[in-house]
């Protein structure tokens, strides 16, 4: 599946109101295609009792994997937690109307951060910041209940080290036969990964990670900047609490360091130490080989000097911070 083929994808209104009815929610009066995602076709629906709701269907592959995984931790969530999640989901993997694993939920109020964040003024962006590291501080203090979890789908504590190892040979050999990145660059990388197994391989105590923790999957009041919504729970998993801010890191902090500061100052942990700040960096290195190879080039936000910046040494990353 072809990003254009994401673009293409669409729901009729008359299609989306039967799927509404055969789910108990109130008929949509109209339907709009949300212009993001890269594994989900994203309708928002206005329905007639003045409330909102989401429509995503899962294009990759069909495999409904990850709306499973979402549905159950947002279900465990609400029941762990008051973390502004969806207040409802359908989930519909059948296939008989769109040919596709579908779920329906609550629309979030408030508007996407990242549509927000071109227009913040710098001490806007500072108080945005904290509000994200305060919200991921109350998803890593949520407890970790395995028995409840263990039907989710959502990949164990255990396995963190080889998922992401698996992940960066995989991103290397394909960037490898892409062959349109600096060999020395993969070279590099290699080393730095190489050198950070040790930390990869540490024991840590494990949270229940977003994931995608970023600004595209955060609402926020629009005056206040303060959260009011944390959405796309299907990447979730178990892990070390350093790694889930990784993307925060790629999307923002490189090109911007002193927020960095301000994200670990809403934390509230200060800033974290050696071992899981090397364990951040390896990280980032490995989701942001991950992207150049599924996009077979740059990103807007990764780029070949995203993965330079990365193999600097990152005591002195911190210290721009």
């Amino acid at each position: 599946m072809t990003p254009h083929q994401f673009r293409v994808y669409d729901v009729s209104l008359d299609t989306a109101r039967a799927l509404c009815d055969a789910h108990g929610v109130a008929a949509p009066t109209r339907i709009r295609r949300v212009p993001k995602g890269e594994v989900s076709a994203v309708f928002l629906l206005e329905l007639a009792d003045g409330s909102g709701a989401v429509l995503k269907a899962y294009l990759r592959h069909q495999n409904p994997a990850a709306l499973v995984t979402e549905h159950a931790v947002i279900g465990y969530l609400h029941r762990h937690s008051d973390l502004p999640v969806p207040a409802w989901t359908r989930l519909d993997l059948s296939r008989d109307v769109l040919a596709w694993p579908l779920a329906l939920m609550e629309c979030r109020p408030g508007v996407d951060a990242d549509d927000l964040w071109p227009r913040l003024e710098p001490a806007d962006a500072a108080r945005l910041v904290r509000g994200c590291g305060r919200m991921l501080s109350a998803l890593h203090r949520v407890g970790c209940h395995a028995a409840e979890l263990s039907d989710s789908g959502l990949a164990p504590a255990e396995n963190w080290a080889e998922r992401e190892e698996h992940e960066f040979a995989t991103a290397v050999r394909r960037l490898t036969d892409q062959g349109w990145l600096d060999p020395y660059l993969l070279e590099r990388a290699q080393q730095v990964w190489d050198q950070g197994r040790s930390v990869r391989a540490t024991p840590f105590a494990p949270v229940l990670m977003h994931g995608d923790y970023q600004l595209w999957n955060l609402r926020v009041d629009p005056h206040t900047l303060q959260p009011l919504g944390l959405l796309d729970w299907g990447q979730a998993a178990l892990g070390p609490a350093s790694a889930d801010v990784r993307d925060m890191e790629l999307n923002l902090f490189l090109d911007r360091p002193r927020l960095r500061r301000e994200f670990w100052h809403g934390y509230g942990s200060g800033d974290p130490d050696e071992r899981e700040l090397e364990r951040l960096r390896q990280a980032a290195l490995c989701r942001a080989l991950s992207l150049l190879a599924a996009y077979w080039g740059p990103t807007q936000s990764i780029t070949p000097a995203s993965v330079w910046h990365l193999l600097a040494p990152w005591s002195e990353q911190m210290d721009e911070g």
